[in-house]
């Protein structure tokens, strides 16, 4: 399935802590989500042209909504806020596709426990015009309240500062947008080399259970000088 991604274009939405902007914070979380999802094999795309979309004057989302219409094969939009007015919610379309989404959502999401202060991704009856008038199935994620000081701060380390949330996220929904998560890499463990010396004068390596004489050029390789024990 292809999946779109869109973020608020909304700059005039100020975040609590006088930084930044709604508008700059959605933008980096879309660019860092898109990146993420691609690596756990989800077919992903989105605008990284974040100019001025209100030309047309009449509405905020109206080029959003022209870019998603403009884009084959769309199976899912998820559009991304940050200004609950409440809780961090998502809104759905109207059709009963849209809402099975939301519900498929909120199956994995709520469960993984990404939010802060125990916040809970909650259902939203509102329609607006990013989900009412694009083609595909579409949710609108709210991803917290960027006006109260403390989870805009939030936002704002786990989105522009790392890229925790964007990864977390991506890690938990992949596998229902046909991906996988992301393979852990298990280090190996590393075995520490002890180097003895025998009374004759030979030197050893012991690692692990094995053991092997160090010949003088070995040992003339080394550098800096291991120190070893006396046997």
């Amino acid at each position: 399935m292809r999946v779109a991604l869109i973020y608020s274009r909304q700059p005039k939405n100020r975040y609590a802590t006088g930084s930044t902007n709604e508008n700059a914070v959605m933008y980096q979380f879309v660019k860092k989500l898109a990146a993420a999802l691609s690596s756990r094999g989800v077919d992903v795309v989105w605008n990284p042209d974040n100019t001025d979309q209100n030309k047309d004057r009449v509405s905020d989302y109206a080029d959003n909504v022209k870019w998603v219409n403009s884009i084959k094969g769309i199976d899912l939009l998820i559009s991304n806020h940050s200004n609950a007015a409440g809780n961090a919610c998502i809104l759905a379309g109207p059709s009963s596709t849209s809402q099975n989404w939301r519900k498929k959502f909120q199956s994995v999401l709520n469960p993984a426990g990404l939010l802060p202060y125990g916040d809970k991704y909650e259902s939203n009856p509102r329609i607006v015009s990013e989900l009412k008038h694009t083609y595909p199935p579409a949710i609108l994620i709210e991803h917290g309240q960027h006006d109260k000081k403390d989870y805009a701060q939030w936002l704002i380390d786990s989105i522009v500062k790392t890229s925790r949330y964007p990864d977390k996220l991506a890690d938990v929904v992949a596998p229902i947008l046909g991906g996988h998560k992301l393979a852990q890499t298990v280090a190996t463990p590393t075995i520490p080399v002890t180097y003895v010396r025998h009374p004759s004068g030979a030197i050893y390596a012991l690692k692990g259970q094995s053991a092997h004489w160090v010949s003088p050029g070995e040992w003339a390789k080394l550098d800096p000088k291991p120190t070893f024990k006396q046997i």
